[in-house]
């Protein structure tokens, strides 16, 4: 939902890696739609000046900044040095954008992948994290104290589990568990 009580509605489709975003009131009547090429996009958010944030997409990340028509302002294409794929994005209090997701470390097994962009798009750091086994995350939230949290799997135990990881606000580990 959008702060104008809308709804902003996200897809793919359409061949060539196309994003969808639909604004609608608040009764789902679209107001605008529009296409954005350039790598699929998992998570959508509205940002603090009434735009919006997509994310997603895998080797490279893909990454869109709307204003608040939904025009676009800027788009990055972020390679890691290994595949990697994005599924979560949110805004910090300081402008900028965090995304998390995982990225490959050796065979079958990658780790939780977390990026901190600025404001304009540019990545400020990585981070990872996780175990000897296949960790994802697929949700990050900036906490009260300016670091973040985030949720996804691990495969650590032989089984799917909850994988959640607590940060300061550079990335820093404080704990995890599983």
């Amino acid at each position: 939902q959008t702060r104008d009580s809308g709804f902003v509605l996200h897809g793919i489709g359409g061949g060539a890696k196309n994003n969808y975003l639909i604004k609608t009131d608040r009764n789902g009547k679209p107001q605008w739609s529009k296409q954005y090429e350039g790598g699929w996009s998992y998570c959508v958010v509205q940002t603090t000046d009434d735009g919006y944030i997509l994310a997603g997409g895998s080797s490279p990340i893909a990454v869109t900044k709307t204003d608040a028509s939904g025009n676009i302002q800027w788009q990055k294409s972020i390679a890691a040095s290994s595949y990697a794929a994005a599924y979560s994005v949110c805004q910090d209090g300081d402008g900028g954008y965090v995304i998390t997701g995982n990225t490959n470390v050796s065979g079958n097994a990658s780790d939780v992948y977390l990026l901190k962009l600025s404001s304009s798009g540019n990545v400020l750091w990585t981070k990872t994290y996780g175990t000897t086994a296949t960790d994802i995350a697929f949700c990050v939230k900036q906490t009260f104290d300016n670091g973040h949290i985030i949720t996804g799997r691990s495969s650590y135990s032989g089984s799917d589990d909850i994988f959640t990881i607590k940060t300061d606000s550079v990335g820093n580990l404080f704990w995890s568990r599983i």
